[in-house]
């Protein structure tokens, strides 16, 4: 028997009708699967919705929107130290300007760690040793890439650092309120890294199983 591969046609926003993204503008109703995925029923078929992608790509491009102007910092409540590997302090300069940039404030302490002090406002529920060692490690493997280059591997580090878990319960107004915002970013379709944010089940895609 040939392998079933259900709603693996990509189905952009381009190719949804009017009605349907209005829906999905608006007031969608937006149900969960056992593993997490968001479901919603439009005129197309079934949209299966993953909401890690989903959330990214929202994050990512509320922090491209403040990415021309330094991002607003909020300080952490207590400084947290992050020990760091001896053979990084001849790029810690660099990575601290960066970052500086990108509103996540830290400073050297001692020879082999830093102080986180503050992170984006935007983000600033994120776990700090855990995503400046993501940020960190984005910018040890890109020291060949331009600045824009740079600059777009720690956003997407930054807004992957922070998305929502596809195993972490959401309440139906979050699961709302998600698909929205996803729908209302420029390029829902596609995550930051530019792996699909969802999936079209057609109509004859159901048929195909039976």
């Amino acid at each position: 028997m040939p392998e079933e591969r259900v709603g693996r046609k990509l189905i952009t926003e381009s190719s949804l009708s009017t009605p349907t993204l209005e829906l999905l503008a608006s007031q969608p109703e937006v149900l969960v699967t056992a593993n997490g995925y968001l479901v919603v029923l439009i005129d197309e078929g079934i949209m299966l919705v993953d909401p890690h992608r989903a959330h990214a790509r929202v994050i990512y491009e509320k922090l491209c929107g403040r990415e021309s102007q330094s991002m607003a910092s909020q300080k952490l409540l207590f400084p947290v130290r992050l020990e760091i590997a001896s053979h990084l302090q001849p790029i810690l300069a660099g990575f601290t300007e960066a970052v500086a940039k990108l509103g996540v404030q830290i400073e050297p302490e001692g020879d082999n760690a830093l102080r986180i002090i503050a992170l984006p406002a935007q983000i600033s529920d994120a776990e700090p040793q855990a995503l400046v060692l993501e940020l960190l490690q984005q910018f040890t493997d890109g020291e060949e890439l331009s600045t824009a280059e740079h600059a777009h591997r720690l956003l997407c580090s930054m807004a992957y650092a922070t998305a929502v878990r596809r195993d972490t319960p959401l309440p139906p107004e979050s699961r709302v309120e998600l698909v929205k915002s996803l729908m209302h970013c420029q390029q829902p379709a596609y995550d930051p890294r530019m792996q699909p944010t969802f999936r079209v089940v057609t109509p004859d895609d159901i048929a195909a199983l039976f």
